[in-house]
């Protein structure tokens, strides 16, 4: 029973010390930055469309390695545990 009323003390202390009219700032000072995405009119060199493209391969390549080391690592560990298992046997 005391250890549940600790708890409450401590959960209620930190609901009211985390609350926002405790924040640094308000939220009218918070602002995002503006991103501005031109498709243009086609006007551009076929040199800008290529590196344009060899990003997004870039990032795309990015992206998808760390799902597949992921990947190889867990095959890897399988692999070897079958291994084990087939020493053992």
């Amino acid at each position: 029973m005391r250890d549940s009323f600790r708890f409450l003390t401590l959960a209620l202390g930190l609901m009211l010390i985390s609350h926002p009219a405790f924040a640094a700032g308000t939220a009218a000072d918070f602002s995002l930055p503006s991103i501005a995405m031109n498709l243009g009119n086609g006007g551009g060199s076929p040199a800008e469309l290529a590196n344009v493209l060899k990003i997004v391969l870039l990032l795309t390549v990015l992206t998808l390695a760390p799902a597949i080391i992921v990947m190889m690592t867990s095959f890897t560990r399988v692999v070897i545990v079958l291994s084990f298992l087939r020493q053992s046997l």
